[in-house]
C-alpha cells in the first residue's frame, strides 16, 4: 500500500518510529539530512493532501531539524522550505499552525537567521497571500 493510505495505521507506530529515528540522530546527527529528505519525498501531492499525514510529517520535519548543522541546513534548504512555505500559505489552519511552530524552535530560528538573504524573497510570496 502506498504512504498515502496509511495515516490510520501510521499514527498507530509512528511515535516508537520517530524515537527510533531519533536514537539514530543522537548518535549520528549527519543522518539528520537523509531524515528530512525521506519525509519531504513522502508528504502527499497538495492535489491529495491529507491533513493528519501532513501534520504528522510536519512534526517529524520539526524534530529533526533540530539535528541539522549549518552547512547541512543549506543542503535541504530549498526543498524544505518549499514544503514548509506551501503548508503555510495552504487554506487549511491546521498546517498553517502546524509550520508557525517552526519558529518556537531556538536551532530553527539561528538556522534560518543564517540564510535570510535566501529566504526572505521565498518566503514574501506566502506571507503576503
Amino acid at each position: 500500500a502506498s504512504f498515502d493510505r496509511q495515516a490510520p495505521v501510521l499514527s498507530l507506530y509512528h511515535k516508537p518510529l520517530e524515537y527510533c529515528i531519533l536514537q539514530f540522530l543522537e548518535h549520528q546527527p549527519s543522518l539528520a539530512v537523509k531524515a528530512i529528505q525521506a519525509v519531504l519525498l513522502n508528504f502527499p501531492p497538495p492535489r491529495s493532501a491529507s491533513t493528519p499525514k501532513e501534520l504528522l510529517l510536519l512534526h517529524e520535519l520539526s524534530v529533526f531539524i533540530r539535528y541539522l548543522t549549518p552547512e547541512d541546513f543549506a543542503t535541504v534548504l530549498t526543498p524544505l522550505m518549499q514544503r514548509v512555505l506551501g503548508c503555510l500559505s495552504s487554506q487549511n489552519a491546521q498546517l498553517m499552525q502546524a509550520v508557525l511552530q517552526f519558529w518556537k524552535v531556538e536551532h530553527f530560528v539561528e538556522l534560518t537567521a543564517t540564510k535570510s538573504q535566501v529566504l526572505i524573497p521565498m518566503m514574501m510570496p506566502a506571507l503576503i497571500q
